[in-house]
């Protein structure tokens, strides 16, 4: 019975298409190796192939997700200037960016307003 079985449940593999004909491996072809080797990266840092997800650069898609909700207003006696601010992990403001440094100022100060406190620059005006 079990020697029955067993010839059942091979003869249903072979029908099933489960277990093959063992097949030898084939060598690609010249013209596929010249893909493969055009598609692979240059280097671990070719960042035309290489996602860097956690590698030297920055990931947009793993970084937070932070917004700049941050307004800078420069003041003082010219007129024109703009700036603005650049913000990191939680909130926090990484650095200001003048955008237009106006004209006329021989003295001006920095407003930063947003949703949170402690943020504070020097404005320092050069002729």
């Amino acid at each position: 019975m079990t020697r029955k079985l067993a010839t059942f449940v091979v003869a249903a593999m072979l029908c099933l298409g489960v277990v093959g004909p063992a097949t030898a491996a084939v060598a690609p072809r010249a013209a596929d190796q010249a893909t493969t080797a055009t598609s692979m990266p240059a280097g671990p840092t070719d960042e035309s192939k290489v996602p860097h997800y956690f590698g030297p650069y920055p990931n947009w898609a793993l970084s937070p997700l932070t917004t700049a909700d941050v307004t800078v207003e420069i003041l003082g006696d010219g007129n024109g200037a703009t700036a603005e601010a650049s913000v990191g992990a939680n909130g926090v403001v990484t650095g200001i960016t003048i955008t237009d440094p106006g004209s006329g100022y021989t003295a001006a100060t920095v407003n930063i307003t947003g949703a949170g406190t402690g943020a504070t620059a020097d404005a320092v005006v050069t002729a």
